[in-house]
């Protein structure tokens, strides 16, 4: 099954109109002016429609935008199609990024998580040390296992208003201990005048980590970690009460 198809992809920022992306990138920047003050150039990597490449791009930084779904990617150039210091690549063409010439790597929404396997996380991290200059930068979230297995996957519904259409959302999870995965399927029905007008299913793979392992994932890639935290506190260690950690590292 497919992940952020058209339709899903064009919905994709009603979903998540009431995402913080403002106060995420204003404690991005806070963790750059206190270990990379003189950052200029950052990638965000797994950049969907752009809502923190868009933010980051306003302060000035100047910012390359990678994903892998041309549909997110569509979405991104279109919404920042005026802003000179925006580029955007699909991840068969992030090697046109220079090697050792970006500042800071954002990888940021649970991003990390679609990582299923080692072998993506592996070769991901590989390519993040290989453009990042020395003591550049690499802030990202991912799934916190502690939190996912306290909380535990659980169905979710969720309800918005469009204009004159209304959009419902069932997430059913399977929740996969062995392999640290939850397979969380979407369920989206776009309603207009008591009818449902189109029903879009997805299947999203999600895998969480504990700290220890990020730890062993960085320091085998050649990054140092300086924070483990959350999106409430930077400086705070995770807890079991929130599924999402917070990781800043840099190279070495």
């Amino acid at each position: 099954m497919s992940t952020f198809n058209r339709e899903y992809s064009e919905i994709y920022d009603l979903l998540y109109e009431t995402k913080d992306y403002q106060g995420e990138v204003h404690l991005i920047e806070e963790v750059i002016r206190k270990y990379k003050p003189d950052a200029k150039k950052i990638i965000d990597y797994g950049c969907g429609t752009g809502m923190h490449t868009k933010a980051l791009a306003l302060k000035g930084y100047e910012i390359s935008g990678i994903d892998k779904n041309e549909n997110m990617l569509a979405i991104a150039k279109q919404k920042l199609k005026e802003h000179e210091n925006v580029h955007f690549y699909n991840t068969k063409e992030r090697d046109q990024i220079d090697p050792g010439s970006v500042d800071v790597c954002i990888t940021l929404f649970d991003v990390i998580s679609y990582m299923n396997t080692n072998e993506e996380l592996r070769d991901f991290l590989t390519y993040v040390k290989s453009v990042l200059r020395s003591n550049g930068l690499f802030i990202f979230d991912f799934w916190y296992g502690p939190g996912v297995i306290n909380l535990r996957p659980e169905k979710r519904w969720k309800e918005l208003i469009a204009g004159n259409r209304e959009i419902l959302r069932l997430t059913e999870p399977v929740h996969d201990h062995e392999n640290c995965i939850v397979s969380a399927t979407h369920e989206t029905m776009i309603i207009e005048r008591e009818r449902i007008i189109n029903r879009i299913t997805e299947t999203h793979k999600m895998r969480y980590f504990f700290k220890n392992e990020i730890h062993i994932f960085l320091n085998c890639h050649g990054f140092e970690v300086l924070n483990f935290g959350t999106w409430k506190d930077i400086n705070a260690s995770p807890a079991i009460s929130d599924w999402s950690a917070l990781a800043v590292a840099q190279k070495v």
